[in-house]
């Protein structure tokens, strides 16, 4: 359920009106004015008070995600094209890097499960600890998505074959703290305390497949985004309840995309960290009225966790 109320956050960043630029033309600067749904959070709990207090998360099948109400925000999502350098994991909690992946090439390499974990996993995972500097990283999970895709995640079945997901208008983080440390011990339970003692990020690494101009991908930058503004949102993955995180309006966010973002554009965001300011980014995919009636977007994310064992930094006033 979403709301018809519409806030304005003001904004007075210019909006470049570009065609789409020809093969192999850089793209240039296009800041755009548009929406970005936001969570009602107010309505929700409003909600959640004739429910008697939470929500049921056993109803459904094998997964359930609630549909808290939404509300749309007008605002301006500023693209990075040409000033890329400027934005680091520390200061913002996102970069983006090139890489040439010799595994993700075609639509059909999105079906393809035991490529994507047998290569493509080993492809990232290297290329992550060279652009972070983690000495130890590990992909634990990846989503395929075609924004034309009619698949819901709550009509799941685990029995049948994997099927890519739609584009998500909603600005939300895949995971609480207490959901990070979560994923720590499921994946290193025998080392988690050790772990978590150190430097631990969680990371995304989204690419397009093509060229991206219909529902482009915008994150927040993480430094703008006070953790007051973000709310708890619980779902279930077959018997274990989890966590994520969605996002408040609020006048101080900025939000950043790559207009015509290429396949070797790679998008990475904390969706995590236990040190520093920029410690989690909110992302969402946007309108761009353009392009809206052109070719889905095709995409591959990973979530990695990134390790600096004995990095002391997080004991340190």
């Amino acid at each position: 359920m979403s709301t018809t109320i519409t806030e304005t956050i003001s904004q007075t960043l210019p909006v470049i009106s570009d065609s789409k630029p020809t093969d192999g033309a850089a793209p240039k600067r296009r800041d755009l004015h548009t929406t970005i749904w936001h969570a009602d959070e107010e309505l929700h709990q409003k909600q959640l008070a004739e429910k008697g207090g939470k929500e049921d998360m056993w109803q459904g099948g094998d997964i359930y995600y609630p549909n808290p109400p939404k509300i749309a925000v007008e605002g301006v999502i500023e693209d990075v094209s040409g000033r890329e350098d400027q934005f680091t994991l520390k200061d913002n909690g996102f970069i983006f890097g090139k890489q040439y992946t010799k595994v993700m090439l075609k639509t059909e390499d999105l079906s393809d499960t035991k490529k994507i974990k047998e290569q493509y996993y080993p492809e990232m995972e290297a290329w992550l600890k060279e652009v972070t500097g983690a000495p130890r990283v590990h992909v634990f999970h990846h989503g395929t998505r075609i924004s034309s895709s009619t698949f819901h995640i709550n009509k799941f079945d685990r029995n049948a074959p994997p099927q890519h997901q739609p584009a998500v208008y909603a600005a939300h983080v895949d995971q609480s703290s207490w959901q990070a440390k979560n994923v720590v011990h499921s994946h290193f339970p025998d080392e988690c305390e050790a772990l978590l003692h150190g430097r631990v990020m969680i990371v995304n690494a989204w690419r397009p497949i093509k060229p991206v101009y219909k529902d482009p991908f915008g994150v927040a930058d993480a430094s703008t985004v006070p953790y007051q503004d973000l709310v708890i949102r619980p779902n279930r993955v077959f018997k274990d309840i989890r966590e994520s995180m969605g996002l408040k309006p609020g006048k101080g966010h900025r939000w950043y995309y790559k207009f015509g973002q290429l396949p070797e554009d790679v998008l990475v965001f904390k969706g995590y960290d236990n040190h520093g300011k920029a410690r989690a980014c909110a992302h969402t995919a946007f309108v761009d009225k353009e392009f809206e009636d052109g070719p889905a977007r095709e995409s591959i994310e990973l979530r990695a966790l990134l390790f600096w064992p004995d990095d002391e930094s997080v004991l340190k006033e």
